[in-house]
């Protein structure tokens, strides 16, 4: 019994550890702007990313494509005070992406077509870390689909991927499905759940101190999860049935574990699923 108990949190203690160093030597997160433009411009275009002068950036920028006539009606047609971020190209079905670790938090869209034909959207903010636009160059209007659909997609895309993880590893662990699931479901809907709801509400509508919050989350997630662990584990000492009570603690420790680092590979492509299905189609 000692041995199982030694090498539980020896496989404990490797987990967080490898977690801990993937996290440090990963790439802080991209404060990300898409834009969406629809009913382009039938004759081909540019669309750049205004910010107010402050944070405008007029060094290493590049206006390729554009001719002397065009780049001369950009300039005429940026507002007094700002000035141009960023130019970009499109990535696919009219997809703009602006990002890097700062991206301003008030902006403008801008137009400007090979006819010189130029259009300048109304002052936007930018919501969330992560957040989208769609401009509509018929109508001249500038519109974003709901903040709210953006926390639920985000605390989702983390619940989803743990109950997954968490539910085959139930399995693996031989203990009957049928007989458990409600338990399964009740523990992880109040732990992981406010978690996650709590995680996506500060990073989603965080704003420009979200990357401050991001930092922190590295440093104090994986003790709370460690907390939320054990105490998944004991109650599924006191619910889980057909198994023994070490069997139960040995699950819940291994499955927390288990979607806490797997969490980090499938929780961004759940996320980007979310995206192209949800928040680019509104």
């Amino acid at each position: 019994m000692k041995k199982f108990w030694k090498t539980l949190l020896l496989f404990c203690i490797t987990a967080l550890l490898l977690t801990e160093i993937a996290l440090a030597n990963s790439a802080p997160p991209d404060y990300l702007q898409i834009v969406k433009i629809k009913n382009p411009p039938e004759e081909p275009y540019h669309l750049f990313l205004l910010a107010e002068e402050k944070n405008s950036r007029s060094d290493g920028l590049s206006f390729r494509g554009l001719n002397e006539n065009m780049l001369q009606a950009l300039c005429e047609a940026v507002p007094e005070g700002w000035g141009v971020w960023n130019g970009n190209t499109e990535e696919e079905n009219g997809l703009y992406r602006f990002s890097g670790l700062y991206t301003p938090e008030k902006f403008r869209i801008a137009v400007v077509t090979s006819s010189c034909e130029t259009w300048v959207s109304e002052i936007r903010e930018r919501r969330t870390v992560q957040d989208t636009v769609t401009a509509d160059w018929a109508s001249k209007t500038i519109s974003a689909a709901p903040v709210l659909l953006a926390v639920a997609m985000q605390m989702f895309s983390t619940l989803l991927p743990t109950l997954a993880v968490e539910g085959l590893l139930l399995v693996m662990f031989l203990f009957d499905w049928k007989k458990n699931w409600k338990p399964f479901l009740q523990v992880n809907l109040v732990t992981q759940t406010a978690l996650a709801a709590f995680l996506s509400t500060k990073i989603v509508m965080g704003g420009m101190e979200s990357y401050g919050l991001i930092i922190l989350y590295m440093f104090f997630l994986p003790p709370i999860e460690l907390v939320i662990a054990f105490t998944e584990a004991y109650l599924y000492t006191r619910w889980f049935t057909g198994h023994s009570e070490n069997r139960a603690f040995a699950y819940g420790i291994t499955a927390n574990i288990a979607s806490y680092v797997l969490g980090w590979y499938l929780v961004p492509a759940v996320w980007e699923g979310f995206v192209r299905t949800f928040w680019l189609g509104i």
